[in-house]
């Protein structure tokens, strides 16, 4: 659990763009991985610097910060930083087990609820997402970081871009403003037997909510893959009273309601084939045999197949300035 450069420039544009952090709860105490001259950098490229901040206070805030990010969200605007957490081992100011839901005490009390890296741990996820999104006040903020893709084993889970959207609806009582996926990883290096902070970052990436292409988000890549989100609670309605359901099932459930025979019209019709061959032998062939055959003589057809699975598909996936 922490915040690297890509996060904390995030949690610097979310601030830049009207998210308050006077309140601020993190799920986990979080760690903070940026360098007191890149933050420096950070703060000035996006006019996010607080006038009352020298640069050797700034330094010296982080420094004695035990290397927790609180001195950075208080940067940001936060008077009040709490950590919720299972354990009291990092000092977080609430203990709670997130696979239970929270007291109704919690409810609506912050202005910003951030998951730096914490519910893919969790496994009781579904009340744990639950119960981030009832402690934001109406008018604040989720702001999640979360694996995406090629961590598997890093946390019990990792998430589809589908998951947020369809859980951070208006049915919810919440909007997502953007959601950032980008190549992002940190891990420890080791050069003359001390360790090092090795971070890889690639190009930011807009993603698209499924419901609004009628298509499935797909990825396939070779690093692994954050999905940044920030959404805006935006009504005082029950979380969950309904479970969200993937889009292009809504879809098609509402397209055979409208039209309940239109599934027997969208089936192959008998052709002469079926006549001639047997319904297993069309199967067989269907199914396996002449995908193997055009394996071998479209050698192009696997990558064409996979191309919408990649961060070159600009349907789904869409290049960010990360200044704006």
């Amino acid at each position: 659990m922490g915040l690297a450069t890509a996060q904390a420039e995030f949690l610097i544009q979310a601030q830049r763009n009207g998210v308050r952090f006077e309140k601020t709860l993190t799920v986990g105490r979080q760690n903070f991985l940026v360098s007191p001259r890149r933050l420096e950098r950070l703060l000035r490229r996006h006019a996010a610097w607080p006038a009352d901040l020298s640069v050797p206070e700034m330094r010296e805030a982080l420094v004695s910060g035990s290397g927790f990010a609180d001195p950075f969200l208080r940067m940001l605007g936060a008077r009040t930083v709490d950590a919720l957490d299972v354990s009291e081992f990092e000092g977080a100011t609430i203990i709670h087990d997130l696979n239970y839901s929270i007291p109704a005490a919690l409810h609506q009390t912050y202005d910003l609820v951030i998951d730096g890296g914490s519910l893919e741990h969790v496994f009781n996820f579904p009340v744990a997402l639950q119960s981030c999104m009832q402690m934001v006040k109406v008018g604040g903020h989720f702001i999640g970081v979360t694996p995406a893709n090629n961590n598997c084993g890093h946390g019990f889970y990792q998430f589809s871009p589908e998951l947020f959207f369809r859980a951070f609806s208006r049915d919810n009582g919440f909007d997502v403003e953007r959601m950032i996926a980008i190549e992002n990883d940190v891990e420890v290096a080791y050069l003359f037997h001390r360790s090092y902070l090795m971070e890889i970052a690639g190009p930011w990436f807009r993603v698209t909510d499924p419901a609004a292409i009628g298509d499935r988000v797909l990825l396939m890549n070779r690093r692994p893959v954050l999905l940044m989100i920030q959404a805006r609670r935006v009504s005082e309605v029950p979380v969950f009273a309904r479970y969200p359901q993937q889009s292009d099932y809504v879809a098609t459930w509402k397209a055979h309601d409208q039209d309940p025979s239109a599934f027997e019209r969208s089936r192959p019709q008998k052709r002469w084939l079926d006549r001639v061959i047997s319904r297993s032998a069309l199967l067989h062939l269907k199914l396996h045999a002449i995908g193997s055959v055009m394996r071998w003589i479209a050698p192009f057809q696997t990558s064409r197949l996979y191309r919408r699975r990649h961060f070159s598909n600009r349907r789904s996936f869409r290049p960010t300035p990360k200044s704006p």
